[in-house]
């Protein structure tokens, strides 16, 4: 007894605070089983190699089984990232001398628990192999079941207890011998019926060198056995996992010192493959122009040609010039040049475009504001820039934050303008200098701004080879102007002499987008991955005529492209990809006529022209094919930086480890993706609390930090949960010192007056304390759900009083997945949007029998006011809102 407690301490101490799952890269998703499919592959460790190993084993009292134990921990750490990896072996179990003539299976199963942290050379972790591997060996009594009953905490239907990954040595050669009339060998290529581990390995050793030296190379073979689940893995996947298997080993053997990062398990021609040959080098384009130089010699080349369309409208490329130049003019006389910036404030329309231009005219770089944004947000921008003019239009004017800078209202360049006969000519700047300043979420609670060269844009314009660009194609301009897809869509037509149309609407709509294509002939659209699932939904035939389409702005939905696909013949979609930071796109990928129907993706594809994208692990090495790693983007398309932040710049935007010479930078998108064996990348997800809502890229502290400022809020934390699957929706949780706190209305108004819509949570969940992480820090797989917390605490508790009320009040419920609708909840505090509105109004359409305006949520945002609304356009009558 006082034995098998020894060894119950022994484990309970080995195991303690261990996670046990491995979390190998797989092939296809874990389902529920603990048997499945086996297959095997079997490879063998050269005779040179097999020489080296046996060496390092004696030099470190090691046993040949603890080296190549010791290189399949660090295969497996470059393959998950992780440190702290248990692997089980299997033990015969016959230490006891009265066991020597029993016949029977005593086989048991250890865990072999190892550290790799610290980054040490192959020498240290052999040491810790052994180690590890001799106490365990020392402990090996205890039945295996009894050591999971004490360690293995919550079980996993999908994984195996403790570890999921085995490595096993065998003690003689692969047995070879004749029975009467019958030879006997073993076949180590068959597979079995099932395995029960994801993966398992076995080696068969050859002769000790030494002592057979003069068997024929044939017969000192070393076989590995690699046996895998053939339901998690290809065969592909596992005869590559082998091959990086024997890289490490040769080179752990032969250089002992080397340290585990640099212990790569990618061969040479790997390594050109994910550095040089994915990669979108050698393109050409015009790199020591600036954009309105292009621009101009697209004027030059066709001045009468169609520029701009907005409504009724039609401006040529002679006239855009016109009016740019005039305000350019204007611009340079009250000192506007090279090194300033200019905001503005205006919608969508050809004065914006004009004045885009006339501000890079001059030499400085244009500042898009979003007239949605809150005062405060509009003031903090302006600020951050020093911008020295703010052009606004006549309609926005009273939106104009308080500045120093010079406020301009510009209704109509030709107009106002039309005297100003200044002429002067282009300022002279370089393509490294900064175009524009687009805004992007900051996690300190202020946005950043990033400062795009003309480079970058030219680069962007003119690199697209998984599109055409030319003056036959007519774009589409509906990406708000302070949304950097704008760079693609204004300057993609105007410098290939293409037309541009403006959206002139406020909602887009299936509706609306099916009647601007058809009339206007536009054949190029970018849409936001959001906005293309509700077009789809509603009308997939809306965008027939395009022929080349454009999404992105967050990860794909399958089964919406493939809805579109079959509705689109005609049409190339293309997956585009690719952060504010550098410009727009960095990686697109074509999409296939027709997609596997078991897709759990859609690829980013590989980098357009002038861009390099490589996936790299901790230590900024590239990782193999199908293992996840941080997506780091360089060339052309880099950003400058952040404006007035060099601290921030230097930890996004790093030196590129593999420059050649020409000092480029890599940009860290905080990405995690991998790539596919033909060379794609698939985007993962992200490393850190950032989120993408709608195509908008949201930083979960920037919110944390303005519900911070409330002077009733002691603490507050926020969540992005999924909730149909794949869309996500933010939950704050706050602590108030009061109590009550600040009501729900409070807070959201509070947040409206910081922060632009997209970023106001759909659930404020109020609680007694943050759970906390051990270290004191907040536990977010802590946090409850909404309806764990309480529900939706804005829902008013009065039921549907008739049948109109219980139709909107459910078909609200369900499309915006709450719980409860009460009469007076206002359809967006409680996570609606417009992208979901088209798909309700369509909804409550079908269910009540009328055509309901899409217009008609934004009017009557409650169940109560939406319903009133919808009885009198049933009544015949019309009613306005208030």
């Amino acid at each position: 007894r006082a034995e098998a407690d020894r060894q119950r301490a022994y484990w309970k101490r080995a195991l303690a605070d261990c996670s046990s799952e491995l979390q190998l890269p797989t092939d296809r998703p874990r389902s529920p089983g603990s048997a499945s499919a086996g297959r095997r592959h079997v490879v063998d460790i050269d005779d040179g190699t097999w020489r080296d190993l046996c060496a390092l084993a004696r030099r470190e009292r090691a046993t040949p089984f603890v080296v190549m134990l010791a290189c399949f921990y660090a295969l497996l750490h470059h393959y998950t990232g992780q440190t702290d990896m248990n692997v089980g072996t299997g033990v015969a179990n016959r230490r006891r001398a009265e066991l020597a003539g029993v016949l029977g299976m005593f086989i048991n199963n250890l865990v072999l628990r190892l550290d790799v942290s610290g980054n040490p050379d192959f020498l240290a972790l052999v040491r810790r192999t052994r180690d590890v591997t001799l106490d365990a060996f020392a402990h090996q009594e205890l039945p295996f079941n009894h050591v999971v009953e004490m360690t293995a905490g919550r079980r996993h239907v999908d994984r195996n207890p403790l570890y999921q990954a085995m490595f096993s040595f065998h003690d003689t050669p692969m047995p070879d011998f004749s029975v009467r009339n019958a030879h006997v060998t073993m076949n180590p290529s068959l597979d079995m019926a099932a395995t029960k581990f994801e993966l398992n390995v076995i080696g068969y050793p050859a002769a000790i060198p030494e002592v057979e030296a003069d068997l024929p190379a044939t017969d000192r073979r070393t076989w590995m056995i690699w046996e895998y689940s053939a339901d998690l893995f290809d065969a592909e996947t596992i005869e590559r996992m082998a091959r990086h298997y024997l890289t490490m080993l040769a080179h752990a053997v032969s250089e002992p010192t080397r340290r585990l990062a640099q212990l790569s398990p990618l061969s040479v021609a790997e390594r050109r493959q994910i550095l040089v040959d994915w990669n979108g080098n050698g393109a050409e384009w015009p790199r020591d122009r600036t954009v309105h130089e292009l621009f101009e010699a697209r004027v030059a080349h066709t001045p009468d040609a169609i520029a701009l369309v907005s409504g009724d409208r039609r401006w040529t490329y002679c006239e855009l010039s016109q009016g740019a130049g005039r305000l350019a003019a204007l611009l340079r006389k009250m000192e506007v040049g090279p090194g300033c910036r200019v905001a503005l404030l205006l919608q969508r329309s050809p004065e914006l475009i004009a004045a885009m231009l006339g501000i890079l005219r001059a030499g400085a770089a244009y500042v898009p504001l979003d007239p949605g944004d809150p005062d405060t947000r509009l003031a903090s921008i302006v600020d951050d820039t020093s911008a020295s003019v703010l052009l606004v239009s006549k309609a926005l004017r009273h939106r104009a934050p308080e500045t120093t800078a010079a406020v301009l209202e510009l209704d109509s360049i030709g107009g106002d303008f039309a005297d100003e006969r200044l002429s002067v000519a282009m300022a002279t700047v370089p393509a490294d200098a900064p175009a524009c300043v687009m805004y992007t979420s900051g996690s300190t609670g202020v946005p950043k701004g990033v400062e795009v060269p003309h480079g970058a844009i030219v680069s962007l314009v003119h690199g697209l080879d998984c599109i055409d660009l030319d003056a036959r194609q007519t774009l589409l301009q509906l990406a708000p102007p302070a949304f950097d897809a704008s760079t693609f869509e204004i300057w993609g037509a105007l410098l290939h002499g293409a037309r541009l149309v403006i959206f002139d609407g406020t909602v887009t709509t299936a509706h609306s987008l099916e009647t601007i294509i058809s009339e206007q002939g536009v054949t190029t659209l970018w849409l936001t991955a959001s906005l293309f699932d509700s077009v789809v939904d509603e009308s997939a035939s809306a965008l027939r005529g395009i022929s080349q389409l454009l999404i992105g702005g967050e990860a794909l939905s399958p089964a919406h492209v493939a809805k579109a696909l079959a509705h689109l013949p005609g049409t190339r979609i293309v997956n585009g990809y690719g952060p504010t930071e550098c410009t727009t796109f960095s990686c697109c990928h074509p999409i296939p006529s027709s997609l596997d129907g078991a897709a759990r993706s859609i690829p980013i594809g590989r980098p357009v022209a002038g861009r390099t994208a490589y996936i790299l692990n901790r230590e900024r090495e590239p990782v193999p094919i199908g293992v996840e790693g941080e997506l780091y983007i360089g060339g052309a398309g880099v950003a400058l930086g952040y404006l007035g932040q060099p601290a921030l710049t230097e930890e996004r935007f790093i030196p590129d480890p593999f420059d050649d010479g020409d000092k480029r930078r890599l940009y860290r998108t905080g990405d995690r993706a991998r790539y596919l064996p033909n060379g794609a990348i698939e985007f993962l997800g992200r490393r850190d609390e950032q989120v993408k809502i709608r195509g908008f890229r949201i930083e979960l502290a920037e919110i944390e930090a303005v519900l911070g400022r409330h002077p009733r809020i002691r603490a507050a934390s926020l969540t992005a949960p999924v909730t149909n699957g794949r869309d996500r929706k933010l939950r704050a949780y706050v602590v108030s010192d009061e109590k009550p706190g600040p009501s729900e209305h409070e807070l959201r108004e509070f947040l409206r007056a910081h922060l632009p819509t997209h970023m106001i949570p759909a659930d404020i969940v109020e609680l007694e304390e943050m759970p906390l992480t051990r270290s004191g820090k907040i536990d977010r797989q802590g946090l409850p759900s909404a309806a764990r917390a309480g529900g939706q605490p804005n829902a008013a508790s009065d039921a549907p009083r008739d049948e109109t009320e219980r139709v909107i009040a459910d078909i609200w419920r369900e499309m915006l997945r709450v719980e409860r609708v009460g009469l007076l909840d206002n359809f967006f505090d409680i996570g609606g949007h417009s992208l979901v509105a088209m798909s309700v109004v369509s909804r409550i359409g079908r269910a009540l029998e009328l055509d309901l305006p899409l217009t008609a949520v934004f009017d009557f945002p409650t169940v109560r006011e939406l319903s009133v609304y919808v009885q009198r356009l049933q009544s015949g009558a019309q009613i306005a809102p208030d």
